[in-house]
This record gives C-alpha cells, structure tokens and sequence, in this order.
C-alpha cells in the first residue's frame, strides 16, 4: 500500500521547516509546561497549610486546563490574531487543519501606516502555527496560576472555576496582544522580551486585587500558616526553575545565540538574586531560610524576563535583530540549530538533576530533622558554582594556559565573548616545530551554551561531594567551601582534562567526568568527612530515609537527565551522542540488576535504596566512556559497577578501620569514587578505535582489547587517575584547614541533637493542624505508651517510634 501524500518528508517537511527550531520550540514548551503542571501545582500543594494542599493543587491544576480550551477556542487569535482595536485582536478558535500547519507568524496579520509602509515588520518562525499556540499557551496558562497564588486558602472554588476563563478573556489577551501580538505598545516598541509585564506584572497587579475582593483567610491562618512540606516544595520551585530555561529560551522562536544568551542569563539572574536574598536572611535573622532562598531564586527569574535575551550578562543591553535559517546577526552561517538546540536540551536535563533532582534526594534519603538542612546545602551549592563560574570558573577550567593543569581565569559574561563560536580548547597549543599538539573543537553552537553547559557539570560535582558530610557540616563553613573548591579544586581537573591541559593532550579519556567529576567529588567528599568529623553517635547508628518516594522521585530526575550529561558531551546531536545516551541507560540498568541480585543473595531481601545506588553506580561508570565503547561493553561495565562498588559498600567497608572511622553519609567514595575509577579504567580496556575516531582529539586512541597501542592508553588512565586522587586529597585539605582557622567545619553539638530547627528555623513537614510537633493528647490516642506496635495511630497519621 503506498504512503499517503500528506505523510511524505516533503509534505509533512516543507523548505521553511527548520527542524532544530522547531524541535528547540516544542521542547520549550514543554519546559514551560512543566513548570505549571507539576511544578506549581505541588509547589502550591506543598507550601500551604496542610489542610489547603488538596484545594490549592487543584486550583492549579484546573486552570492549566481550562486555559488550554479557553486558548484555543478563542483565547490564541484574540491575543495574536487580528487587530480589533489597538489593544485587543479578534477572536477565533485555532484548531483547523489549514492554520495550524501553515508557517508561524507574529502578528498574524500585517499591519500598515496610511502612507502604506509597514507599521512594524512581522516575524515568520521556521516552524508552523501549531507549536506557537502551544508555546503561548504554556505562558497564559503559568499567568493565571501565579494570580492564584494571591487567593489561596479562602476563594470558593467555583468563583475560581467562572473567574479563570473570563479573566484570561478580557485581561490577559489584552496584555498579550497590545505587547506582542501587534497592539499599540508592541508597536510603539516597549520591551517585553519573554512576559515580565504580560505574565509577572499582570498576574501580580490582578493577583493583588483579586485578594483584595475575595477577603482574607481566617485570622487562625494568617497568624500561623506553616509549609506543610518543604521537600515537596523543593521539587516544585526546581522544575520552576529549570523550567524557566524554556520560558526565556523559547521567547527568540529559534535555537539561535539570543536564546543561548537568554538561557544563562535566566540561570545567572536566578542564582544571584537566591544568594542575595539568602545573605540578607544571615545578616539580618542569623540563619539561611531555605524558602528564603526559593523566593529569592523567583524574584531573580521574574526579574530577568523582561530582557533575558536582550541584555549581557552583566546587564547592557545589545542590539540584535531576530530572525531565523538565513545568516543574520542572531543566525550566523555557523551556527546549526538542531546542535544548539540539543546543547541547550542537555545541559537543562543536567541542570534537572541537581535542582531539583539531588535537592530532593538528599532532603528525602537523609533522618527527617536533616531534611530542609541537606536539600540547603544542595541548592546554595546550585547558585554559587553558577555566579563563581561566570566570573572566573569557566575560562580557569577551559580558557589560556597558565599552567600545564590551570586556565587562566577571566570573566565570561561579555557580548563577545558570549556569541562567538564555542571553541575547546580556547586557544590552540603548539608544539615547539610549530604543529598543532591536539586538535580543537568548535561546535556549531555559540559560547553561551557552552558555558552554560558545563557550569552544570561543575554544579553537579560539587552537590554530590556534599553528600559525604550531610548531617553535621557547619552551613556557613559550607558557604565558604564551595567557592574555595570549585576554584582551586574542580577547575584543576576540568582544565587538565578537558580544557587543554597536560592530561588532555597526552589522551587521557575522560568523555564525560568519570575522573574530572565523580572520581574527584568521591575522594574530596571522603577527605571532607575526615576532616569535618562524624555525624552523632545516633545519627550514625540510625539513618533511616525519611521519604524514600520523593527519594525516588530525584532518583528517576537523576537518571533521565544522565541523558542530557553523556549525551551532550560530544557538542552535537549526532551518531556518538545517539550512542552514548543507549550505553548510559544500558549500562544503568544493568548495574541496579546486578546490586539488586547480591542484595537478594546475601541478605534475603531486594532494597530499594540499594536500586538507587546500583542506578547510580552505573550511571556513573559508563561516564568516562559512554560514547566510545561498544553497547556489549556498556553491559560489561554494568556488571561490574553493581558488583564491585557493591562489595567496597557491603563487605570492604565493614572490614577496613579508615573507611568506619571516616564518616562518609552516603558512601560517595563508594558510589562515586570507587565507579568512577573503575570506568576510567574499564574504558581504557574497552574503547572502540572506530568510535575513539569520530570523538577524541588524540589519533590512534583505543582500548587495551583491541591491541595496538592499547596498552598505554590502560596506563594513561591509572596515571590520570592518581593525579585527580593526589590534587582531591591535597586542595580539599588545604582548602578546608583554611576556613576552620574562621569558622567550625562541624556544627556544635547541641545543634546536631536539634537539625533543621536550629540551623535554618525551619522544618520539613508540617502535618499536625497547625504545624506544631506532634502531640498524642491532640492528634491520635491517649494510649500510645501501651501499644506494642511501633507504627502509631494507623490510619488517622502513621507515626513511626525511631
């Protein structure tokens, strides 16, 4: 039977279709989307009284969809369609066949002076009507459920159920079109790069009044309305903030160098305004509030919005005039968008493991009075590495030679610099005869996404070395650390690796951080452990997750956005990133198998929190090889990264006097350390001479399996290896000797029997009425001392006697 006409490429692919953008526009919206729907729908559910979490969820969650028909049944073509009057467009549905295919347009219509010029030019996207009405629906979508934000706890449901269609009607269409779909303001030429007035400034007024009309809540809760879950809060304002990287990124309508700029801007605004507002937190209440530091991170998004693609990143504006495919100021004949596109995808992905991928793990796998401190600890890290890495990291890490293993460092936060072709090494190096030492690469994206790509990489490094000293590290000492050590620490080894360093130049493999990233936060965690010192006696002796589901949660966001990590490594969407992201999952679940297994053999019973560190055990593993090793192989190194690290865990531990004296929380040596050595080294038995071709910089690359010059490729990774071990072991020290001559790496003991209380004023669940702790005369049986069972209450609140 022959293929229809409509399902041929050339049909369904016409010349305008741009597939990177289009790809890049579609993936926004999704970002987008996810910011509302589950983002702010648990963010809300989360942050509110216990008693509201149900109604506030839902408020959320029926706007989302109720905006989605509004939208397309009207709401699209009033606020980008004709012009009806110099603020508002004519409304029509957008859900015929013959307009959703047909190429975007923005106004939709042309609109002309009485002379007959053109009143201001239109933009064509290179992709058709229906992922516009998509994209700008996410964002009218997220504005009505900002504005709810104003009512929560009071506003009858069904008023809400009537108000949100009308008002997406008659106010938020008004906004759109006059500043972007060709009304007045949009052509008198106001600023409104990706919604700081459409979306934050009318949802904030609208907000404001629509509290002001509704009434307030209940004296009782005005006074007194606790969170009733910080960790699931966490998991909300992270996929708000990863979210927003669509939100800001989508607004050029191509994967051109604006949206690259408008990416690490977004991320650089939010990191600054979350440490601000954490700094003022200490210097004026003496502790760090961690909802503090998510309001601060909001404010700093809200912010930027109005020019995130318009500004530097030090906050000049730029002249750049959109457009798309054809070279131009923001489009160079350079850049391939499918590339960029995929750069900016990955290193989001990447971005979604730490925030809010590992702030939830560690809040939710840790004793519950260490919840709100540990998902801290992981969020402060986030917006640090970010604001150091833009004003001097990232050139230490891959800038100038100043030394054989360091950069030399600089700001990267100028124009120029930021959309210029991306270039690894920065510079070329030359051997004394005037030949090139090792090739570079210039992937076909600009700077911003490079930067922005590996800023994520160094977050991430130093988020799981904080898993060594979770449970007892002074947060101030922490404060200071992180800076310390990503500058004198982490640079080292990405500059000597990856940078154009002595070890990139001799051919060390490391494609994607088995040495520079997990190998390096396994033995600096192991040495901050020491050196901090244990956790209390109780704490060590028991441990117990306080919810393994949300564990689970930032383990699934942990592993899908390993995607994003080893399939971004090689700058391009192409055949070895393909095959990275299959060995990278291969590879993972290979390893949770086979820990799974020995946990059943030797002690009965399969865990789950041993599935996640066989998850991860494999994830890391295949690291420092997923994109030059044959998929046989990914499964071989499977095997024995649920095997081996498992043993180091399991028997080795209990065994070696060093490894129970240093109190590592979560065994990061072994996770991460350990699975990270042995993928440098599997790799350098297990390489593909073919794959090594079309990936590293050094000719005649390959593993010791397939002879040759083998051999040395083995030593090269034990010798690379030693030097990360040396470099961890030494800066880490030196660095941590440092701050205590200031500050106490360990908190006092009096703070360590209390937790999150007495270091942040905050708790991590609040479930009892009003937040209090719980009380058996109040909430549950008078008999508790009597029951022989150490669950509680059952049904009506189970409790657990630790």
């Amino acid at each position: 039977m022959a293929t229809p006409t409509a399902y041929l490429p050339s049909a369904a692919s016409p010349e305008w279709l741009n597939k990177g953008d289009n790809s890049w526009q579609m993936i926004a919206a999704t970002l987008v989307g996810l910011q509302s729907m589950p983002g702010l729908v648990i963010l809300y559910a989360s942050i509110v009284k216990k008693k509201w979490a149900v109604n506030s969820a839902f408020m959320a969650l029926y706007a989302f969809a109720a905006v989605l028909i509004c939208w397309v049944l009207v709401g699209y073509r009033m606020a980008f369609g004709e012009k009806l009057l110099p603020f508002w467009g004519k409304g029509a549905p957008s859900l015929g066949q013959k307009f959703l295919i047909k190429r975007a347009i923005v106004p939709e219509t042309i609109h002309y002076y009485k002379n007959g010029t053109i009143e201001s030019k239109t933009e064509e996207p290179f992709f058709p009507m229906a992922s516009l009405v998509y994209f700008q629906f996410t964002f009218a979508a997220i504005t009505v459920i900002l504005l709810a934000g104003s009512v929560l706890g009071r506003m009858n449901i069904k008023a809400w159920m009537a108000f949100v269609p009308l008002w997406l009607i008659f106010s938020y269409t008004v906004g759109a079109f006059s500043l972007w779909g060709g009304g007045f303001l949009y052509h008198w030429g106001v600023i409104d790069y990706s919604g700081g007035y459409v979306i934050h400034l009318s949802s904030g007024i609208a907000g404001f009044t629509a509290a002001y009309w509704v009434g307030p809540r209940l004296k009782s809760d005005r006074e007194r309305f606790p969170p009733n879950n910080v960790l699931l809060m966490l998991a909300g304002a992270g996929l708000l903030w990863m979210g927003w990287s669509g939100f800001n990124g989508g607004a050029p309508y191509a994967a051109n160098m604006v949206s690259s700029i408008a990416v690490l801007n977004t991320n650089i605004c939010a990191a600054t305004s979350l440490l601000v507002w954490t700094c003022l937190d200490v210097a004026f209440f003496g502790k760090p509030s961690v909802i503090g530091a998510v309001q601060g991170m909001m404010t700093g998004l809200v912010c930027i919005t109005p020019g995130a693609g318009i500004v530097q990143s030090w906050a000049a504006i730029v002249m750049g005039i959109l457009s798309a495919y054809l070279p131009s100021a923001a489009s160079p004949e350079w850049l391939n968008k499918g590339d960029n596109s995929w750069q900016m995808i990955a290193a989001t992905l990447v971005g979604l493991q730490s925030m809010p991928g590992l702030v939830i793990l560690y809040a939710s796998i840790v004793k519950k009075k260490w919840a709100v401190n540990s998902a801290f600890m992981a969020l402060y890290a986030f917006a640090a590495v970010l604001i150091c890495w833009v004003l001097v990291g990232y050139r230490m890490a891959f800038g100038e030679k100043l030394l054989p293993f360091w950069g030399k460092g600089a700001p990267s936060l100028g124009q120029k610099f930021l959309i210029k072709r991306a270039i690894v090494p920065e510079t070329i190096h030359y051997y004394k005869n005037g030949t090139i030492e090792s090739k570079t690469e210039e992937p076909f994206f600009p700077m911003a996404s490079l930067v922005y790509f590996q800023f994520t990489f160094a977050a991430i490094t130093v988020i799981l070395l904080a898993g060594s000293v979770l449970g007892r590290m002074n947060i101030k000492a922490w404060m200071a650390f992180v800076p310390l050590w990503l500058i004198f620490s982490y640079t080292v080894g990405a500059f000597s690796l990856w940078g154009g360093g002595f070890l990139y130049h001799w051919g060390v493999i490391d494609y994607s951080g088995g040495y520079v990233i997990h190998l390096s936060s396994g033995i600096a965690g192991f040495t901050a452990a020491y050196w901090v010192g244990p956790r209390l006696k109780s704490d060590r002796e028991r441990f117990p997750p306080n919810n393994v589901l949300l564990m689970l949660a930032g383990a699934g966001l942990l592993w899908m956005g390993w995607s994003g990590f080893n399939g971004g490594a090689p700058y391009a969407a192409n055949m070895v990133s393909s095959i990275a992201v299959l060995n990278t999952n291969i590879c993972a679940a290979t390893s949770l198998l086979v820990w799974t297994c020995l946990d059943v053999a030797f002690f009965g019973k399969p865990s789950v929190i041993g599935a996640v560190q066989g998850m991860m055990t494999g994830l890391v593993c295949i690291t420092p090889g997923a994109g030059i090793v044959q998929s046989w192989a990914a499964i071989v190194m499977g095997i024995l990264s649920g095997s081996i690290p498992w043993f180091s865990m399991m028997i080795l531990h209990k065994k070696s006097s060093l490894l129970q004296k240093v109190d590592d929380t979560f065994g990061v040596f072994h996770t991460h350390a350990v699975a990270g050595l042995l993928g440098g080294l599997l790799t350098g038995l297990l390489a593909e001479p073919a794959l090594c071709r079309l990936q590293l910089p050094v000719t005649n690359s390959r593993g010791a399996f397939y002879g040759g010059n083998g051999g040395m490729q083995f030593l090269k990774q034990l010798v690379a290896a030693f030097f990360v071990i040396a470099w961890n072991l030494v800066s880490t020290t030196i660095i941590l000797l440092f701050i205590q001559l200031f500050i106490p790496l360990r908190m006092p003991d009096e703070q360590l029997e209390i937790g999150d209380d007495a270091v942040h004023g905050e708790e991590a669940y609040a479930l009892w009425g009003d937040g209090e702790k719980y009380d058996p005369t109040r909430h549950g049986s008078m008999n508790i001392g009597h029951s022989s069972s150490p669950y509680v209450n059952g049904a009506r609140g189970v409790t657990i006697n630790l």
